[in-house]
């Protein structure tokens, strides 16, 4: 007898012991259980050692690769080859597997990272088509790819169409329908290898089957026909006809009872499982099913004892069991603990068990250290913006990863829109409405709607964030008309600068400048997220706002002038119960805890000690230097944080969020 832990080591058991067996010349085993997961787990670690178990249960033609290949492509001409449903087409092992398959990836990555990542709707055909023109016109290396693109993506289209017009008519003829489906499958798959192998002869006999009774199919609505295609392929079952290894079988407790092996496996004994659970019957009541001569469940469980009764029958027989199916116990069947009674227990192998348990988790595993990059002083970078100095002053890894290999996560599929794109778009209609100088909460209601009128296509994203907008419209307009009734005058918006600090070009962007009688500037910065910190400013850590005020006093915002800043302030734009808070920088509380001056020669000392470490010298960029004040967890999978924080147990590495991917190949680490 052998328990387990949970179902996967339990079928790393038997796999162990089914390979064990081939190592005896003539020797046979069968696995034998009601549980089909199990039996379908252990046949795909069988193929780790190359090894093809013949399962009498077979699989359904529904999930094979063929029928997978073309219930996708129905999906995605139903979905409008929306993000997610087009890419699990193009990157499906059949497709354009009669052509260059590198060259197909290839154009099937540029199309992904370039073009559908950039679309928030279903594109349509003639709408990835459109985004992929558009990408010749944002550079020589992008407009080369969309070039590239647009020649692959045009014979795609071209199979493609005939069947995504049917997909989207009122009402379709199932015959028509079915020979579209067909024609683009094996256009896209080409060189007959969609019905290769026993499931692309099943799935051709069955599609056959149809179409010879293609009248009988009638007309329904399109986006029934996804269903309909899945409903036929689920009752037909693929058996392998040649390749099996004829010494290992997987057998049901049927195919199990007239034939034996030198070593049977009786798997899967855990309650619910062996014997099964009876299906309810909501007609009839047990005594009626006894009198018509129906099964009742005592004699289903009783045939499943005599099952294993005879099983047990066998010259060897191993019984196993995990003590958890997922995150929950399970109960021994009623067979094993019967056994148990009977005979005062039986020996368990934990020889198998220890195999099982040691081959995939190994006895130790060192975690990775805390990373600490030095790439040579050549590969370090001369400009730096004033939001980067904050990163390289708190995580420096972070810095490293963007600048120096030049890594950017990438969206996420079909995103919903999160509250920082909320931020990027608030931001441009702010700056529309300040260019209009129409300083009118209605105004900027209106321009919030232009520049969002996309995402408030969608009726939740619209019902949630339209109130929050109207707020923040009502609080700035306020907030405007009261710095102005102060005698301050917009003089900037989104205005860009630049000077030379410390032998670095440090560049910024300040949202909003505004000027008094006395020509002193107010350096005013949009927050959709919590301002930093007061700690974070004392400590010289937030030193985006003082060295926006460098910047202005060096002259570096052109339109500007050289002018001194006698205010730096945050606007939190929240939208929330309390509006939008106007967060004075240089207050703690209601007293003054530093002047503009001297965060600003705070600013300059941080700036100079970094550059001075990271960027003249040789210092590494360590991970999380000031875990309290680092940003975002985008390069914390790059980073390894958990492992070296001891969150991880070193066997996995957990959830990686979001992908990442290069922006050119010169990076050096």
């Amino acid at each position: 007898m052998i328990e387990a832990g949970n179902p996967a080591e339990e079928a790393q058991v038997i796999a162990l012991a089914l390979r064990q067996v081939l190592e005896e010349p003539g020797r046979t085993a069968a696995l034998v259980t009601p549980d089909r997961n199990l039996a379908r787990r252990v046949a795909a670690l069988m193929r780790r050692y190359g090894v093809e178990v013949d399962d009498s249960a077979g699989r359904p033609l529904g999930v094979t690769p063929p029928a997978v290949f073309m219930r996708l492509l129905a999906t995605a001409c139903l979905r409008e080859f929306s993000a997610v449903s087009l890419l699990a087409l193009l990157k499906h092992p059949l497709a354009c597997s009669h052509a260059n398959r590198a060259a197909h990836l290839h154009s099937v990555r540029d199309l992904d990272r370039h073009v559908l990542r950039r679309l928030r709707a279903a594109p349509g055909i003639e709408g990835i088509a459109r985004a992929i023109d558009s990408l010749q016109n944002e550079g020589k290396d992008l407009a080369k790819i969309g070039r590239d693109l647009a020649r692959w993506w045009k014979g795609i289209a071209e199979i493609l169409q005939p069947f995504s017009d049917l997909m989207h008519a009122d009402q379709v003829d199932g015959e028509a329908m079915l020979d579209a489906h067909i024609e683009a499958s094996q256009r896209l798959v080409g060189n007959g290898d969609l019905w290769l192998g026993d499931a692309g002869r099943e799935l051709s006999s069955r599609l056959g089957d149809l179409k010879r009774c293609g009248e009988k199919l009638g007309r329904f609505a399109p986006e029934d026909y996804p269903a309909l295609f899945t409903a036929w392929m689920d009752d037909v079952v693929v058996r392998p006809h040649y390749r099996t290894h004829p010494r290992l079988a997987i057998w049901g407790l049927m195919e199990a009872r007239l034939q034996r092996m030198d070593l049977m496996i009786l798997a899967g004994l855990n309650e619910g499982v062996w014997p099964g659970l009876p299906a309810p019957d909501p007609w009839l009541s047990p005594a009626i099913r006894r009198q018509l001569g129906l099964w009742t469940a005592e004699r289903r469980v009783g045939q499943s004892a005599h099952d294993f009764a005879q099983l047990l029958g066998s010259p060897h027989v191993l019984l196993t069991r995990a003590r958890k199916d997922g995150s929950a116990p399970t109960v021994p069947s009623r067979f094993w603990l019967r056994l148990e009674a009977t005979v005062g227990g039986l020996p368990h192998d934990k020889e198998l068990l220890a195999y099982a348990r040691g081959l995939d988790h190994p006895p130790a595993v060192v975690p990775a250290e805390r990373p600490r990059p030095a790439p040579p002083l050549e590969a370090r970078p001369r400009k730096l913006s004033v939001t980067e100095v904050e990163t390289l002053l708190t995580d420096p890894y972070v810095f490293y990863a963007r600048k120096i290999l030049r890594l950017r996560p990438l969206d996420p599929l079909e995103a919903d829109p999160d509250a920082a794109e909320r931020g990027t778009l608030l931001h441009k209609a702010l700056e529309n409405w300040a260019h209009k100088q129409i300083f009118a909460a209605e105004h900027l209601q209106a321009e919030m709607e232009a520049v969002l009128a996309d995402i408030f296509r969608q009726p939740l994203i619209a019902n949630l964030w339209r109130p929050r907008l109207e707020r923040i419209s009502r609080w700035v307009a306020e907030r405007v008309h009261e710095r102005m009734a102060n005698n301050w005058t917009q003089a900037g918006i989104e205005a860009s600068g630049e000077v030379e600090v410390a032998g670095v070009m440090l560049k910024g962007k300040a949202d909003r400048v505004e000027r008094n009688q006395d020509g002193l500037l107010a350096i005013i910065d949009y927050k959709t997220g919590e301002p930093p910190s007061h700690a974070q400013r004392e400590a010289g850590y937030a030193p985006q706002l003082p060295l926006l005020a460098l910047i202005a006093e060096h002259g570096g915002f052109k339109e500007l002038g050289a002018a001194k800043a006698a205010d730096l302030r945050y606007w939190k734009l929240s939208g929330g119960a309390t509006e939008g808070k106007d967060v004075d920088a240089l207050m703690y509380g209601r007293k003054p805890w530093i002047s503009v001056e001297d965060w600003v020669a705070l600013s300059v000392v941080r700036l100079r000690e970094a550059v001075a470490e990271y960027l003249d010298g040789t210092a590494p960029f360590v991970a999380k230097l000031h875990p309290e004040y680092a940003k975002g967890q985008d390069y914390d999978v790059l980073a390894r944080v958990d492992e070296w924080l001891g969150r991880s147990n070193g066997h996995d590495t957990g959830n990686i969020g979001r992908s990442i991917a290069a922006g050119d190949d010169h990076g050096q680490g």
